[in-house]
């Protein structure tokens, strides 16, 4: 009978079970602190393969980390921050904080952060304060645009997806939308989203 040699965490040397990450050696040095779930696009895959850049090598020449140590990145205590490198913004459901890319996606640091409470955005991510961060339900908002998506001149392409999903009267409301370009505004004491279609004083 095969006898399977435990593994553990090499960073906090934690007996690994099944859901571990496995890092080569030029990854295992970037410091746990700075790596965004983002940075780890293949997490889920086998663990011959470095998470991060996605060279092969033999398991015994891996680091195997936990999943608590692979990342301690600010973002990771966010419910959506550092997910998506391309998204025009990305909202925690907990604090309603927003983390918004800047426009050069290549820089690995390059995001703005706005956080509930404070009306100017800030350049140091900062740690999920929880739920009771947001205001109340009958928030004076205070709006600030966080994004702005200008018409398009031309006739918005029929895309697939959608004509299969919605209804002519839906695809028209859809068209219309493009045209006329779109704005969301976020309220910076209570975390609330507001898009262009709805009335913002």
């Amino acid at each position: 009978m095969l006898f399977r040699r435990q593994r553990y965490c090499q960073r906090c040397n934690v007996a690994l079970t099944r859901t571990y990450v496995s890092l080569c050696g030029d990854c295992f040095q970037i410091p746990a602190e700075s790596l965004r779930p983002m940075d780890i696009p293949f997490a889920d895959t086998a663990h011959n393969v470095c998470a991060i850049c996605a060279s092969e090598s033999p398991a015994s020449d891996l680091n195997h980390v936990c999943e608590r140590c692979v990342s301690r990145h600010p973002d990771i205590t966010h419910s959506n921050f550092g997910r998506n490198r391309e998204a025009i913004f990305s909202q925690c459901d907990r604090c309603g904080g927003l983390q918004v890319p800047a426009p050069d996606i290549r820089r690995r640091e390059a995001f703005t952060y706005f956080r509930t409470g404070q009306p100017k955005p800030q350049e140091a991510p900062f740690t999920c304060p929880g739920p009771g961060a947001r205001g109340g339900p009958d928030c004076a908002h205070e709006w600030l645009l966080v994004q702005s998506i200008p018409p398009e001149t031309e006739e918005p392409l029929e895309h697939d997806a959608a004509r299969l999903f919605l209804n002519d009267e839906q695809m028209e409301a859809l068209r219309d939308s493009i045209r006329a370009g779109t704005s969301t505004r976020w309220c910076y004491k209570c975390g609330s989203i507001s898009h262009a279609h709805e009335a913002i004083p």
